[in-house]
């Protein structure tokens, strides 16, 4: 099935991938949020958050449980709405590169468009070990209109990590969900 069983298979293939890029941000949105807020989602998703550094590497990092679970929350609703999975394969690299760019270690704001797009600095904040904010992988507006933007003037976060003591290494890192913290 190429095209899903949804309004959106009928629709021009640009508008397809627009509107598909603002539910997947949206549903990424409430996903990623929720991995922070449930216990038992968090302990896979502090995997990701566990680095001491905001760098491009930070973004591969995570469980693949966790990961996968993330992807497939987001992927059914959008299938089931018509998006093909042409717009898929744009989709796939174009998240990728944002990821990676969202975890490159600069300060970058994107000036004016810093309530457009998310940006490194937006992001690093994210990961500031006593912050639960800035869920949005590509438009900070979800952040906005459900008020957990933060981005403050003149500020960059210091230090990152999580609060509770992980394992280092990656067999460690990957049966840490599994154990008592």
């Amino acid at each position: 099935m190429e095209h899903g069983a949804g309004p959106l298979k009928e629709l021009p293939f640009p508008l397809q991938l627009l509107i598909g890029l603002l539910c997947a941000d949206f549903l990424g949105y409430w996903i990623h949020r929720l991995f922070h807020k449930s216990k038992r989602l968090w302990r896979l998703h502090a995997i990701h958050h566990s680095s001491k550094t905001v760098d491009w590497l930070a973004a591969a990092r995570g469980h693949p449980i966790g990961t996968g679970l993330g992807t497939v929350l987001r992927v059914i609703p959008l299938f089931l709405m018509g998006l093909p999975l042409k717009a898929f394969a744009v989709y796939a690299p174009v998240s990728v590169i944002q990821g990676v760019g969202l975890h490159a270690g600069v300060p970058w704001r994107f000036g004016a468009l810093r309530y457009v797009v998310a940006s490194p600095a937006f992001h690093r904040f994210h990961h500031h070990k006593d912050l639960h904010v800035n869920f949005a992988g590509f438009f900070p507006i979800w952040d906005l209109i459900f008020r957990t933007y933060h981005l403050p003037a003149g500020e960059q976060p210091t230090e990152f990590g999580v609060k509770e003591d992980l394992p280092e290494g990656i067999f460690p890192l990957l049966a840490a969900p599994f154990r008592p913290w």
